[in-house]
């Protein structure tokens, strides 16, 4: 029983995650045509940036599904550190929302502190994560793909 609302919420957070990396690109691409560039010159990875932000937690992720979890949660919190008042609670409360009544209080303590930890150790990098994905590496281990905002000028 247990493990079916594991699935659950790895199902449910994935979905909420889609439906925001698609908000998310319509507001910020004029003319409504996607810009990607692939690492621009000077400008540190955000996968990188990201697994650095998750990295006190990642030792209990045992599974990539766990892992994909972590970093749902961890890429809501980056950019809810980047709004504040009303904004950043409609988006912890919409997230929360698609998460199992059991799971919310936990989850709405692990987005706080990651928050937290973003505005103390991240506070400089103003860019946020639109999406992101795991896929499998040369070696065999997921390799971590994220899409996100330009630095802004």
């Amino acid at each position: 029983m247990a493990s079916h609302k594991k699935k659950n919420r790895g199902k449910q957070l994935e979905k909420a995650r889609k439906r925001r990396a698609k908000r998310l690109e319509r507001r910020g691409r004029p003319g409504g045509e996607p810009i990607v560039i692939v690492s621009p010159p000077g400008v540190e990875k955000m996968s990188e940036v990201l697994e650095e932000f998750v990295e006190p937690y990642m030792e209990e992720c045992e599974t990539s599904e766990s892992m994909e979890k972590l970093l749902s949660l961890g890429m809501v919190a980056w950019d809810a550190a980047l709004v504040t008042g009303s904004q950043r609670e409609e988006l912890l409360n919409s997230t929360l929302a698609e998460l199992p009544a059991e799971a919310r209080e936990d989850a709405r303590s692990i987005l706080l502190v990651l928050i937290h930890r973003k505005e103390t150790y991240f506070a400089d990098n103003k860019r946020f994560i639109l999406s992101f994905e795991l896929v499998p590496g040369a070696d065999g281990e997921p390799r971590l793909n994220v899409l996100s905002s330009m630095p802004p000028a």
